[in-house]
């Protein structure tokens, strides 16, 4: 692996920015002739809020291409044999933080669980299982997204590699801010579900 310090951490850091950033729920709004979906429903441009505003099979789309943008921003670092961990957690800061956006995006679950997926296979699909079984008892979107991000942090702890758990650790800490209003509602018995 290359030295942290080098070109390499900036192009690292570049490519992943630029991968996450790319806002599919955006444009694929868009495509369907919904002009603006940060003015519609919660303003988000995750899946959750175009499933919302632009249908099942909308949302849908939108939430494997925002997982995917995460495995293949690793998987190219990885044959670059650039930081994959550097990578990864900037593809979810583009995600979260997209400078086309004014720094207005998503709040990162399905790109970070892409992300994780690609770091290791066996954490990222059993963090896609709590995510979903927990959709699916709840039909809270927010709750499901928090519970699989958290989840992460457990199965990676029994990976191999260390660093993958240290550059987790800050970015689930994000997303659960991103989270925060969701975690009120939720508190409070208010959060829309599914």
């Amino acid at each position: 692996m290359p030295n942290f310090f080098t070109q390499y951490f900036f192009l690292a850091s570049l490519i992943g920015y630029l991968m996450g950033s790319v806002p599919y729920g955006l444009l694929l709004t868009r495509l369907k002739g919904i002009k603006n979906l940060q003015s519609k429903g919660s303003g988000n441009i995750g899946a959750t809020n175009v499933y919302r505003v632009g249908g099942k099979k909308l949302g849908a789309l939108t939430l494997f291409l925002d997982f995917l943008k995460g495995v293949i921003t690793v998987v190219l670092c990885s044959y670059l044999d650039l930081n994959i961990y550097v990578a990864g957690t900037m593809c979810v800061l583009g995600h979260i933080f997209p400078i086309w956006l004014k720094f207005k995006g998503g709040k990162g679950v399905a790109t970070y669980i892409g992300v994780v997926f690609a770091w290791g296979w066996l954490p990222g699909f059993l963090a896609v299982l709590v995510w979903v079984s927990t959709l699916f008892i709840s039909r809270l979107s927010s709750l499901a997204g928090i519970t699989g991000v958290i989840s992460t942090l457990i199965f990676l702890s029994f990976w191999p590699s260390g660093l993958a758990l240290l550059f987790a650790i800050p970015t689930v800490f994000l997303i659960i801010i991103k989270h925060r209003t969701n975690i009120k509602r939720l508190v409070m018995g208010k959060e829309k579900r599914f």
